[in-house]
């Protein structure tokens, strides 16, 4: 049986945007059109979607290793919905390893396990960020409409330890401070003891840094993210760990910089082909 791979995280690793690299009549046009998801949605075809597949790094990386490759189907994927794919996936026979790209903290969901969805409270689409920064303006304007329940701060409380009352005072910068520095801190922990290393049992995991630099600030203090990091090829020939610094080394750090009309922000043609390089080197000398 053929020899398997996980790949798992946002629409950075699904190659949103990659369908503008396509060289027809079309696609060159549409390099000058508005094309973030909404609107390049409707323009794929089965054409364009075999031609994402193949050059999203995920893709080079299992085509030159020769390995099946097990990616999310769809764009826009949530926390859970990339670690559902782990886990959904993690018995499939001869599984080699997993590569698990980081997004933005702030769209990390609200209880790292699954279990405490079951009352109903929350929903798998709730994030940590959205309810913390509803409930602290609540707290602090008054503002009835960003006030969603008493139990779920309440199970908020529970879970983190958190006295809110206690910080109603801090401004904003400080709220943010605390958000990354205290509770994105707290559920990395959690995920770490209760999914990554249930994962390293079963096969060996790396990791791709968030593209948003709070969150790779965060993200780069945990040892075990840190030691299975993968170190990103810039242009320069450097090896980098932090995003932000290998993307600054591209003529283009994103696709909006090489077609600025199509406002979408994603990964360039050219960095997936290094992001895929890195990989590969990366395994290689494992």
């Amino acid at each position: 049986m053929k020899e398997s791979v996980i790949f798992a995280g946002d629409s950075y690793t699904w190659g949103e945007g990659l369908q503008l690299y396509i060289d027809n009549e079309f696609w060159i046009n549409e390099r000058n059109n508005p094309n973030d998801w909404l609107n390049l949605k409707p323009k794929c075809n089965s054409e364009s979607e075999k031609f994402r597949e193949e050059n999203r790094f995920s893709g080079i990386v299992s085509n030159h290793f020769e390995y099946n490759l097990i990616a999310f189907p769809n764009d826009g994927v949530t926390f859970w919905e990339s670690v559902d794919l782990v886990e959904k996936n993690l018995q499939v026979p001869n599984l080699k390893f997993i590569v698990y790209q980081f997004t933005i903290l702030d769209r990390l969901p609200i209880i790292i396990d699954n279990n405490f969805l079951y009352d109903n409270l929350f929903s798998q689409t709730d994030t940590l960020s959205d309810l913390f920064k509803k409930y602290i303006q609540y707290k602090i304007f008054n503002k009835q409409e960003y006030f969603e329940s008493e139990r779920k701060i309440n199970r908020l409380n529970d879970v983190y330890n958190l006295n809110i009352n206690q910080i109603i005072s801090l401004s904003i910068e400080e709220i943010n401070n605390f958000y990354y520095n205290f509770l994105c801190e707290k559920f990395l922990n959690k995920f770490i003891e209760n999914y990554i290393k249930k994962w390293q049992k079963k096969c060996p995991v790396y990791f791709i840094d968030s593209w948003f630099p709070d969150s790779s600030n965060i993200i780069q203090k945990f040892e075990t993210i840190q030691n299975n990091l993968v170190p990103l090829i810039g242009t320069d020939g450097k090896f980098y760990k932090k995003w932000s610094d290998w993307e600054s080394t591209f003529k283009y750090r994103s696709i909006i910089e090489e077609f600025k009309n199509t406002g979408n922000g994603h990964p360039t043609f050219e960095q997936h082909k290094y992001l895929a390089e890195s990989i590969i080197k990366f395994i290689n000398e494992r």
